[in-house]
């Protein structure tokens, strides 16, 4: 059995739409009340940096930028390879809120998440 979303101790999560809930304070992401598991702290920053402005696309040094701050100075490609296992995270208990946008970047949608 999957826990349950619980509210942070102000009962308010800091990133909440009608399928998804995120919480900074115990970096816990939740999708239709589901915890989603063993999320490292990147793909914790990913997941947040994209919930916050949902359905924007972001390129991918626009994640770098945010997520691994600017003196990241590492290969592109390593926030794909982190999208990559965030996403199988997701999939383990629902469908899939991380959109690629062909030849720009990513984003996020839960819109269909039901």
């Amino acid at each position: 059995m999957q826990p349950e979303a619980e509210p942070v101790a102000d009962g308010l999560f800091d990133v909440q739409t009608e399928n998804f809930k995120l919480n900074t304070k115990t970096r816990e992401a939740y999708l239709n009340e589901k915890l989603i598991h063993d999320l490292t702290p990147k793909e914790f920053d990913l997941l947040r940096v994209m919930a916050m402005k949902p359905k924007q696309v972001f390129t991918r040094e626009q994640l770098l930028e945010q997520v691994w701050n600017y003196e990241y100075m590492g290969d592109e490609r390593t926030v794909d390879a982190h999208i990559k296992k965030l996403r199988q995270k997701i999939r383990a208990v629902g469908p899939q809120i991380i959109q690629t946008v062909w030849g720009v970047g990513y984003k996020f949608d839960d819109s269909d998440a039901k």
